[in-house]
């Protein structure tokens, strides 16, 4: 606290913001440490106020972050499985044109990652919705799975 006091005072002796700028210090921080000991300056109310809506657009973003955390949250606990009702479904690189890297046979179970315009993201690669229905209840008891390693899945 010494420095900052001695900061002050050596600004209010006369040697202006721009030598002790030179020292390391910003003009901002050089305002801050006056307004710790000369509140009632005009400049310092408006430091103030600066610092009000920054901390205000702070908590702001941080409320933001914080929902679009737990809309992601509520995205993964809300994972669906789908079943393949086509006899066989291509299993694209990407949506639309891309690349067939797979094939999931009629009746494989899929789990949705992601949706995007008719296409469903798998643990495998991507699929037209259009091809998926909701499982039956002897799928969703014990049926077949989709995965690494499965047999309703052929790698190309």
């Amino acid at each position: 606290m010494r420095v900052v006091k001695f900061l002050v005072l050596t600004a209010l002796a006369g040697y202006g913001m721009g030598s002790l700028v030179g020292w390391g210090l910003s003009e901002r921080e050089v305002r801050m440490a006056m307004c710790a000991y000369y509140s009632e300056w005009e400049f310092c109310r408006e430091v103030k106020k600066e610092e009000r809506l920054r901390d205000l657009a702070l908590s702001g973003l941080s409320r933001k972050v914080h929902e679009l955390e737990m809309k992601l949250r509520e995205r993964e606990e809300k994972r669906e499985n789908l079943c393949v009702k086509a006899y066989r479904l291509n299993i694209r690189l990407y949506p639309l044109d891309g690349k067939v890297i797979g094939v999931y046979r009629k009746g494989a179970r899929v789990e949705v990652l992601d949706r995007i315009g008719g296409w469903v993201r798998t643990e495998e690669g991507w699929v037209s919705e259009k091809w998926l229905e909701r499982c039956s209840e002897a799928a969703e008891a014990g049926g077949v799975s989709a995965g690494s390693g499965n047999s309703d899945v052929l790698r190309k």
